[in-house]
């Protein structure tokens, strides 16, 4: 269990990562990746999520 949760946290952190470089993107760029956005969510809030997913999995 304790391996899923470290891919997991390297998975949020990735996602963090990406978000930011989202927000730098330029408006029609990131129109372009909202075409065929697969989540329901927003991608901030997919990330907080997978956040407290993972303190759910340590307790």
């Amino acid at each position: 269990m304790n391996k899923l949760i470290n891919q997991l946290e390297q998975m949020k952190e990735n996602m963090l990562q990406a978000s930011e470089q989202w927000e730098a993107l330029s408006d029609d760029e990131q129109n372009q990746l909202a075409e065929k956005y697969p989540f329901d969510k927003s991608f901030d809030e997919v990330v907080a999520d997978l956040d407290e997913w993972i303190k759910h999995l340590k307790k």
